[in-house]
């Protein structure tokens, strides 16, 4: 039986919204609140590439 979510998944969606929070101002807060619990470079690099292109497209 697998697992809904996979990490890998779950770090990339994470990161997605940690970066659209982070356009707003309030990626800080939501780390703080443990949204983003990994490392940034696990929870938002995974996703900057794939987000700055569907933004701009």
């Amino acid at each position: 039986m697998q697992a809904p979510f996979k990490r890998n998944q779950r770090v990339r969606y994470v990161g997605t919204l940690a970066l659209l929070a982070g356009k707003t101002g309030t990626f800080r807060r939501m780390t703080r609140n443990g949204w983003c619990s990994v490392d940034f470079d696990d929870c938002g690099l995974a996703s900057v590439a794939p987000f700055n292109l569907a933004a701009e497209a």
